[in-house]
């Protein structure tokens, strides 16, 4: 036969207090909001990694068209600054192809800002391309002043 104190004890080990189990639920909230927060800074992560890389390719792409085309490029026929506005270039022959058909690609894999992306070729009097692909990219930086990236290839040609 049970006793009131043996019953008592019974009932006090049947399971969980409503208490254990909102602090359980508090515990597990605070775990999947710090998975979240890294979800999103691997996200932005990611996408800056994109950027870098097809700026990088955007480069390489085009120091390929300086290669193919060397006489024109030591002549300065390729030779634009940055914010070059390059509409109507490519009536300009062969560089003019390139560099028309080059600030189509920037646009379309970059995110743009007006007159401060986009693409610069320089070639110095020694034959040394200096390739300068820049965009906008303000998943990188928390301060939008700040978030101006760019890559810069120089090359021998």
């Amino acid at each position: 036969m049970l006793t009131g104190a043996t019953r008592a004890r019974r009932h006090g080990q049947r399971g969980f207090t409503l208490l254990e189990v909102l602090v359980a639920v508090v515990i597990l909230s605070v775990g999947l909001l710090g998975l979240a927060g890294l979800q999103a800074q691997s996200l932005r992560a990611n996408q800056s990694a994109l950027f870098l890389s097809q700026a990088n390719l955007l480069a390489y792409d085009i120091v390929d068209q300086l290669r193919a085309n060397r006489d024109a490029a030591r002549s300065g026929d390729y030779d634009i600054a940055l914010g070059f506005d390059a509409d109507g270039v490519g009536n300009g022959g062969v560089a003019g192809d390139h560099i028309s058909e080059w600030y189509e690609r920037i646009n379309d894999k970059l995110p743009m800002l007006e007159g401060q992306t986009g693409g610069s070729i320089a070639v110095d009097n020694d034959r040394r391309a200096t390739i300068i692909v820049r965009w906008y990219d303000e998943r990188a930086s928390r301060d939008p002043d700040d978030a101006l990236r760019e890559v810069a290839v120089v090359t021998q040609l």
